[in-house]
């Protein structure tokens, strides 16, 4: 499913200091952890961008009226056209 959003994945990348030139297996190894997380990091995004559908479709077509409110100043930041017909 692919949805019309754009979302940002932020990597966390560590940097090491090298003291000692690697050896082509350490250079291996590295590859390969990072070729994981680089799976892992497309798997996340991926996973977000389904969740991130189904609650577009349940707000934007749901019967319901959904408002979504900051808890700090407890104003509506977001709501559906469902709120809009129930309330006027």
């Amino acid at each position: 499913m692919r949805c019309s959003e754009i979302f940002f994945v932020y990597l966390d990348l560590e940097i090491h200091l090298i003291a000692e030139k690697p050896t082509y297996e350490e250079l291996s190894q590295q590859v390969q952890e990072l070729k994981r997380e680089i799976e892992n990091s497309t798997q996340k995004g991926q996973a977000l961008e389904e969740i991130e559908c189904y609650y577009r479709a349940f707000f934007e077509h749901g019967l319901d009226g959904v408002v979504v409110l900051d808890p700090e100043t407890a104003r509506a930041i977001d709501f559906n056209d469902q709120v809009c017909r129930q309330l006027g």
